[in-house]
């Protein structure tokens, strides 16, 4: 918000049917957090600017997911932290990994259960 704009990373060139649906998405968010938040008027992000910024860009049509991840987790206002291509596979397990054995999975596999409850205070070497 300190930017006064939304910024939009696609792992993906642009087209002109995405920055349509980036509109719609832009337009409805505005709506809702109006609704919610901005009701003393400070901060209207309705004239917020839309920004496309450089993102690393996948080579397969399938990784979209892990390169939202990154840029969720290292977007700085500025950058996204690279990805390489040749790392997608290692990438693709820690992204699994991570969520089967999240403590805030609910639904975490009897057998995932089992072994985390057994290697439990274990550290990884």
């Amino acid at each position: 918000m300190r930017d006064t704009r939304f910024d939009v990373l696609s792992s993906t060139k642009l087209t002109d049917e995405m920055k349509e649906v980036t509109s719609i998405v832009k337009t409805n968010f505005v709506r809702a957090f109006q609704a919610m938040y901005d009701s003393d008027g400070r901060i209207n992000i309705a004239d917020f600017r839309t920004a496309y910024q450089d993102a690393p860009q996948q080579s397969s049509n399938f990784d979209c997911g892990i390169f939202v991840m990154n840029f969720m987790r290292s977007w700085d206002g500025k950058r996204a932290a690279p990805l390489d291509n040749e790392q997608m596979y290692n990438l693709r397990a820690q992204a699994a990994v991570y969520m089967l054995c999240h403590e805030g999975n609910l639904a975490i596999l009897p057998s995932i259960k089992k072994l985390l409850k057994k290697n439990k205070g274990q550290k990884n070497k």
